[in-house]
């Protein structure tokens, strides 16, 4: 199995949230709405992807996925509250595909100053995320500053994976981008 290191997709995620917020500020200082931040993030690690994981893809809201290659469902968690369709703000992954090696990263994004409620959904589903039938290695909660301040991330513990324990940052320590 193909597990991507926490530090390789920890730099590449960080290098592309640091060049939108240099070259893109003004989303950041007007509080636009964070599928448009997530957009140009995307945008920066799609062209790591490339030249890193050329058979994955990065993809924003996408909400597909097949456990047999013909029969495509939408993707669906099991959350406090009942099953629900999710539409993950940002992944790295294997279109079509669920195993671990296929599901690289989750990112989850929330504006500075949420409400409690939906930041604990959206820890909800990025834990339910790593879990079956998804399996994704990392997960992270993207906070976006209001203001000027640089954005931060929490890289969210996740369950035992077929690929070993997970190590690193502690429950949700924030870590400055």
């Amino acid at each position: 199995m193909h597990v991507v290191s926490r530090m390789s997709v920890e730099a590449a995620l960080r290098a592309a949230v640091r060049q939108v917020f240099d070259d893109q500020r003004q989303l950041f200082t007007e509080g636009a709405h964070e599928r448009s931040v997530v957009f140009h993030i995307a945008g920066h690690l799609a062209s790591w992807v490339r030249t890193q994981l050329p058979s994955l893809a990065v993809d924003v809201e996408y909400n597909r996925w097949t456990r047999n290659e013909k029969d495509w469902l939408a993707k669906r968690l099991t959350l406090p509250g009942g099953t629900q369709v999710v539409y993950p703000d940002l992944i790295i992954h294997r279109r079509g595909r669920s195993r671990p090696a296929d599901n690289v990263l989750v990112v989850e994004v929330k504006r500075e100053g949420a409400d409690p409620e939906a930041v604990q959904h959206d820890l909800d589903k990025l834990h339910a995320f790593s879990l079956e039938p998804f399996h994704y290695q990392h997960a992270v909660l993207l906070e976006l500053p209001r203001g000027d301040r640089t954005p931060r991330w929490y890289w969210c513990p996740a369950a035992p994976s077929p690929a070993g324990p997970r190590t690193g940052t502690p429950p949700l320590a924030p870590v400055w981008i």
